[in-house]
């Protein structure tokens, strides 16, 4: 069997400041591996710590997520999601004045061919 890389979830803020459910989707087209995350976020007001967590349907499938630098990262245990599953992604600032981040966070995930 086949397989492909795809993103399959986007998160876009802009001047968010630290909140859950600051993005959600519902994928809906097939079940997928979830694989990777990419993140390209900017931050004002000097947080100490910035982390993110995804849920699928209320239940965290990778939390505290390091999103301090832009890069992709790699999931230690991949994560099926089921076709129709509710993604979520809280977005966890520390400290700092007034901290928010903007910027975008993508969700990546192999599916079959």
């Amino acid at each position: 069997m086949n397989e492909r890389l795809i993103p399959f979830a986007e998160f876009t803020v802009a001047a968010q400041a630290d909140a859950d459910g600051v993005g959600g989707t519902t994928y809906v087209p097939t079940a997928i591996l979830f694989t990777h995350i990419s993140h390209s976020l900017v931050f004002t007001g000097t947080p100490t710590a910035e982390t993110i967590d995804i849920q699928d349907d209320g239940t965290d499938i990778d939390a505290a997520r390091d999103v301090s630098t832009p890069g992709l990262a790699t999931l230690t245990t991949p994560v099926r999601i089921a076709s129709g599953s509710a993604i979520e992604c809280d977005l966890n600032l520390t400290a700092g004045s007034t901290p928010k981040a903007t910027g975008r966070i993508v969700l990546w995930g192999l599916v079959a061919e």
